[in-house]
């Protein structure tokens, strides 16, 4: 069973050129690779990492790779997790990269301001209801069966 998952929308402070609110978008290997985002410069996003032992690579938005360009580390207080997380910026974004808004269609999300997250499996376990939760709302299934379905199921009535 694939679960596709992206929580996005979690606002952290992040000074930046432009003085924007920058959100972090969190992303699963599953939705990564089934979305195919752009990156003009450097590296991918790759999600096997220890958050406790390494900065965690992620991917910005245009609008604030100036302020923090390819090879920036940067230091953020995460509420998903509650703690300070240290990032590394290993690629940007495409200007004006978006999404369809999951719950209005009609509507575009953009990621210029945004910085992506890869959301391994311990780090979406040690993460608050927020993240799980949020995740949730915007969860799709790919690659199932019936009884995989019912496994899924009586995991959620458990929670």
């Amino acid at each position: 069973m694939c679960i596709r998952d992206r929580a996005d929308g979690f606002v952290t402070e992040l000074a930046n050129n432009y003085d924007m609110e920058v959100t972090l978008n969190y992303i699963n290997e599953a939705t990564y690779n089934l979305n195919q985002y752009d990156f003009p410069q450097n590296n991918k996003l790759y999600f096997n990492y220890d958050y406790n032992k390494e900065d965690i690579p992620v991917v910005v938005g245009p609008g604030i790779a100036e302020s923090y360009p390819v090879g920036t580390s940067i230091k953020i207080q995460d509420s998903v997790l509650n703690r300070t997380l240290k990032l590394k910026v290993n690629g940007v974004l495409n200007s004006n990269t978006h999404r369809s808004n999951f719950y209005a269609p009609n509507s575009k999300n953009y990621y210029n301001f945004s910085i992506f997250v890869p959301a391994n499996k311990r780090f979406i376990n040690d993460s608050n209801v927020d993240l799980q939760l949020n995740g949730l709302m915007d969860l799709v299934l790919l690659e199932s069966t019936k009884k995989m379905l019912k496994i899924l199921v009586s995991m959620l009535k458990i929670t």
